[in-house]
């Protein structure tokens, strides 16, 4: 998750910033930004696991199939659905769309 990230997650909990890049947040708006982060995060974690699967269907590519459901299930009240097209590139970097 980059800088940008962050600031459309901000955006999305609450609006705009005030002025100069300064942001004030109620606690209901400082609340959802925190569940939009961790639905992120546990979003991009789920998409390491599934990069492990090698479509064989053995043992370990079960093993991350049942790694990546298990951290959606953590949270899947809370995720927004435009994050389920971050795509995973290989690195700690993810592209949105």
């Amino acid at each position: 998750m980059n800088r940008d990230d962050i600031i459309r997650l901000a955006r999305e909990a609450q609006g705009e910033a005030l002025n100069h890049g300064m942001w004030s947040m109620h606690t209901e708006d400082l609340e959802r930004f925190a569940d939009l982060i961790a639905a992120a995060e546990r979003e991009a974690c789920a998409r390491v696991c599934e990069a492990r699967y090698m479509g064989d269907n053995n043992r370990e590519d079960m093993e991350a199939k049942r790694c990546a459901a298990a951290i959606r299930a953590r949270g899947r009240a809370t995720l927004p659905s435009r994050l389920v097209d971050f795509e995973y590139d290989g690195s700690t970097n993810f592209k949105g769309d």
